[in-house]
């Protein structure tokens, strides 16, 4: 049986649009590393061989270790699990048709800063009238050494202030 434009049912069937999107994520490029809890740009792009463009609404991002991370092209999402995260975009045409692409990338911990208290020494006495100078510094993992009002001075939680050198 031959329909309106004489094709027969096995030359329709054959006329279905059964290809995939191509999906190709542009950004971050695979192998980048990231300190943990910062936000990231995810860009894609996602053609049909046949329809064209994928629509926003049907472009999906997800990470093997956090799940869903949003809809559409381009999305801004901040990974909290520290590790190496496979990052898949995937696209759907009209017809269902799916495709992907995948990368891997890497969260890296987000470590406390380290403080060193370099005076006066641990352990030392002073009398309540002694004025007392107290030099200390930070240096974070990520971020560099900490600076200025970044560095903060606290007696039994009270402000004493800040920066590197303060004195009493």
């Amino acid at each position: 049986l031959e329909d309106q434009q004489g094709q027969t049912p096995l030359q329709r069937k054959a006329a279905e649009d059964v290809l995939a999107p191509a999906v190709t994520i542009t950004a971050p490029g695979g192998g980048a590393s990231f300190a943990q809890g910062q936000s990231i740009l995810f860009s894609c792009t996602a053609t049909d061989p046949q329809d064209g463009a994928v629509n926003n609404a049907d472009i999906t991002w997800s990470s093997d270790l956090e799940g869903p991370l949003g809809i559409g092209a381009d999305i801004q999402n901040a990974l909290l699990l520290a590790g190496v995260h496979t990052i898949t975009c995937s696209a759907t045409d009209a017809d269902g048709n799916t495709g992907s692409d995948s990368i891997d990338i890497t969260m890296l911990p987000n470590f406390p800063p380290v403080v060193t208290i370099a005076a006066p020494a641990d352990e030392s006495f002073f009398l309540p009238s002694t004025s007392i100078t107290f030099l200390g510094s930070a240096l974070d993992a990520e971020d560099g050494a900490i600076l200025g009002t970044d560095l903060q001075w606290l007696d039994n939680g009270v402000a004493m202030g800040s920066g590197a050198v303060v004195s009493t």
